[in-house]
């Protein structure tokens, strides 16, 4: 899969980035959500692994900013809208809501278990591997 990991925290970045890497997938890694809506802009991914809170553009906005890019660019009827998955260590009722408010479509609780994350992105792409 092509696979967008958006983390201000360089060690999650490069860590996810990497154990993904090695299941097989292309990454591509942007550091704020402004650099993932660009990233977004250039090229498609399959799934979008946002964390929610950073500087320059937090991750609820880029979410719905990414939905409205794929909603003005009438994705052709064989592709399917990216799959967004918020990363984030408040993981209350209210912030989840507004992850699934905004467009996304699963939520991760930092700090990150990897056997969480693969089992969420076989939950939605179960030949992910």
């Amino acid at each position: 899969m092509n696979i967008l990991v958006v983390d201000d925290t360089s060690i999650n970045l490069q860590l996810v980035a990497r154990l993904l890497e090695r299941r097989g997938h292309t990454v591509i890694k942007a550091e704020n959500g402004a650099e993932a809506v660009n990233q977004f802009q250039n090229q498609r991914f399959d799934l979008i692994l946002m964390d929610l809170q950073m500087p320059v553009l937090d991750g609820i906005t880029a979410c719905k900013e990414i939905r409205e890019l794929e909603q003005v660019n009438s994705m052709p009827s064989k592709s399917k809208p990216a799959c967004i998955i918020a990363m984030s260590a408040n993981d209350d009722a209210e912030d989840k809501e507004a992850c699934f408010q905004a467009g996304m479509n699963g939520f991760l609780s930092k700090p990150l278990d990897m056997s969480s994350v693969f089992s969420t992105i076989e939950s939605f792409f179960p030949a992910s591997g």
